[in-house]
């Protein structure tokens, strides 16, 4: 009766009730049903076998008789168990389609929303103006048979071609005012200052001259400087640049004070001289010198 209650609360809770053996139970309720068979056979037998004076002929018949009976009812009954057993099974076996069942609805809910949603969409998009774009097609184009093409010369205007502008006064002593300021800034040995000086004059080919009345300056300073060239030494140096045109430099180790008012240079360059020696010597600008030898314009030295 126990394994009927089971079947029976599986039967009426297919979903609810948690998932069973069923072969197995069907088994083991075959089982118990055999053992208790086979102890009512027994029974019977024992029964009319044992010794009952004048009546055991009809005990035993009648012993018979209720054991074909009892089998009978046993096979009335078990065919009524195995018709609820595979009614329970049925039944169970539904359990696994009512789950699909609930499977597939919630698909289909779910494909209910995401078509619910789609629709929204479709219909925002249909009340938006609509953009169209429409090529036009391009024109067609006829081709003609053109006149024949008589090749004429084209008057063509020959512009001469742009020539740069003269370099100016300052780009003409531009290089040499730079080399001679890296030949005074360079450290080296007498030898090396020596040479380097004779092949800067060489490649300027620089023209020497000198203040020639600084004996009279010496002692009256307000005289004009008289300039006049000397061969191979002298305390200023000329490039010219152009004809009778001289950017001119000091040729001096050390710029001193008998050198700014005697030998003129502190009327021949602007500097910020003020007593004392200087062995720095750096160009700003070169004088001008015009002819042989008159100065046109002032230069500019920085000292130190």
């Amino acid at each position: 009766m126990n394994e009927e209650n089971l079947l029976e609360g599986i039967a009426e809770n297919p979903v609810t009730s948690p998932p069973v053996d069923v072969a197995a139970i069907k088994t083991e309720i075959q089982k118990n049903l055999q053992k208790e068979l086979q102890t009512q056979i027994q029974t019977q037998i024992d029964a009319a076998t044992a010794p009952l004076g004048s009546t055991t002929g009809y005990i035993a018949t009648a012993a018979l008789v209720i054991s074909i009976l009892s089998i009978f009812i046993f096979l009335l009954l078990r065919s009524g168990l195995n018709s609820r057993i595979n009614s329970f099974i049925t039944k169970f076996n539904n359990r696994a389609e009512i789950d699909e069942i609930a499977s597939l609805k919630n698909d289909l809910k779910i494909l209910r929303s995401e078509n619910r949603e789609l629709r929204m969409r479709l219909e925002s998009l249909e009340n938006k103006p609509a953009q169209t774009y429409i090529s036009t097609p391009a024109p067609a184009v006829t081709l003609q048979k053109s006149p024949a093409l008589t090749l004429q010369k084209s008057s063509v205007q020959n512009y001469p071609a742009k020539t740069p502008p003269p370099p100016t006064l300052l780009d003409k002593y531009a290089d040499f005012i730079s080399e001679f300021n890296e030949l005074n800034a360079k450290e080296m040995t007498g030898y090396e200052k020596q040479s380097a000086r004779q092949n800067f004059v060489s490649k300027y080919n620089v023209k020497f001259f000198s203040c020639v009345n600084y004996n009279e300056r010496m002692n009256n300073p307000n005289l004009e400087p008289e300039f006049a060239q000397q061969s191979g030494k002298g305390d200023y140096w000329a490039y010219e640049v152009e004809a009778d045109t001289f950017a001119v430099v000091p040729n001096v180790s050390s710029y001193t004070e008998n050198l700014h008012v005697a030998r003129a240079m502190g009327e021949v360059f602007n500097s910020n001289f003020k007593d004392g020696n200087y062995s720095n010597i750096r160009v700003v600008k070169p004088a001008i010198f015009k002819g042989m030898w008159r100065l046109a314009e002032k230069g500019e030295l920085v000292l130190s």
